[in-house]
């Protein structure tokens, strides 16, 4: 079972284990995501990424949403995503990360 909620943001920890369908749009390794979806089998969907064109196409055990697994991701805590975030806040928040990686 997954920790994740929709709208958590969480970072890409590893790209082992996916499943490459040319059409899909995947998480880069070490990429910042927010979770859209949580479904049934653990497997998230992210909102960052529009495989909506996928979804209604059978691949992965009759899977018909373009989905992937809750262990490739860990959450980032402390963090809003970025829709729910005013200018402002925006701001600051990227002035936190820059003065947290100097």
């Amino acid at each position: 079972m997954s920790n994740f909620k929709p709208g958590d943001v969480v970072v890409c920890v590893t790209t082992r284990g996916f499943h490459y369908y040319p059409s899909w749009k995947y998480p880069r390794l070490y990429g910042m995501y927010t979770i859209d979806m949580l479904l049934s089998d653990s497997s998230v969907t992210i909102a960052e990424l529009d495989n909506s064109r996928n979804n209604n196409t059978p691949v992965e055990n009759d899977r018909d949403i373009a989905a992937f697994w809750s262990w490739h991701f860990k959450k980032i805590v402390g963090l809003k995503p970025k829709s729910a975030l005013t200018e402002e806040e925006e701001t600051e928040q990227l002035i936190t990360l820059d003065s947290a990686t100097a």
